[in-house]
């Protein structure tokens, strides 16, 4: 098995695709330059990367994550040598990794992304099976595609009866009272490539938060973008911390914001479109 980071060929699996972040962590991905293989279990899902395949720079494999069996024959296959998972590491999904992994290559390394309060379990889960991981720990992404922040997501599962995905940490955790660091999703799609090249260098297992110092409360948060939407004038002074990685945002925040919910962003119009206005009153 090539590694990952070398000048032999690299071949990567992407798994959690169909997460709140997925789509736009693939996406930020590709642009790295590797060959992606995502298992995928949601069809519709495809058309959004109809480019990308076309070029031979992703291919998708149809089945669930859940399934170890496809999951490893999917790494086989393709002979991957590095696996991201971009969502929640449930049980089932844990299982399943596990048992594809260990049967493939024991020293695949396994990078994912977690928020702070699924970072024990998903450490405490890889650890115990005695594999080789990253976790890189972020409170909130916010990007193009990524309208809605935790808080946001707790209040719809609130309001409505269908199965919004579940949120991380307590209800004071997720206050509108509460800062929360928020990461552009292409900062945050770089961390773990780094990171992804830092386990496979010291072939040790690493678990980093990656905080870009841009904190806010819901109701901050929500002030802030309906400014930028606006087009109205704002002012800020965050100061990102020294990382141990070298990592910090590639864009200054006014940029990030711009490129997401500015008025030349199709996102401005589907970041007002998903959030209920009750909600967003409450929050502010």
């Amino acid at each position: 098995m090539p590694e990952y980071g070398s000048s032999s060929k690299r071949i990567v699996a992407v798994t959690g695709i169909e997460s709140l972040w997925g789509p736009s962590l693939l996406r930020e991905l590709l642009r790295a330059g590797d060959t992606l293989v995502a298992l995928l279990g949601q069809r519709f899902l495809a058309a959004a990367f109809a480019t990308e395949i076309q070029q031979g720079r992703l291919q998708l494999v149809w089945g669930r994550g859940e399934d170890s069996a496809r999951l490893y024959s999917l790494l086989a296959i393709h002979e991957v040598t590095l696996l991201f998972h971009l969502g929640t590491l449930t049980d089932a999904m844990g299982s399943s990794l596990v048992q594809a992994v260990r049967r493939y290559h024991p020293e695949l390394p396994v990078v994912t992304l977690q928020q702070p309060s699924h970072v024990m379990y998903a450490r405490q889960f890889l650890e115990a099976a005695s594999l080789l991981y990253g976790i890189a720990e972020v409170e909130e992404l916010f990007g193009p595609e990524l309208p809605l922040t935790t808080t946001d997501l707790q209040e719809k599962r609130n309001e409505s009866a269908l199965d919004w995905p579940e949120t991380s940490g307590s209800k004071e955790e997720q206050g509108p009272e509460v800062k929360r660091d928020y990461v552009y999703v292409s900062d945050a799609a770089l961390a773990l490539r780094l990171l992804a090249q830092e386990v496979t260098a010291r072939r040790q297992s690493i678990c980093l938060p990656f905080r870009s110092g841009w904190q806010f409360t819901t109701r901050e948060w929500h002030t802030l973008q309906d400014k930028v939407e606006a087009g109205e004038p704002y002012r800020l002074a965050p100061e990102t911390p020294m990382h141990p990685l070298g990592w910090h945002p590639q864009q200054t925040l006014r940029e990030a914001l711009q490129a997401s919910f500015g008025s030349d962003s199709a996102s401005a119009a589907r970041a007002r479109s998903s959030l209920p206005r009750s909600s967003r009153r409450r929050a502010a």
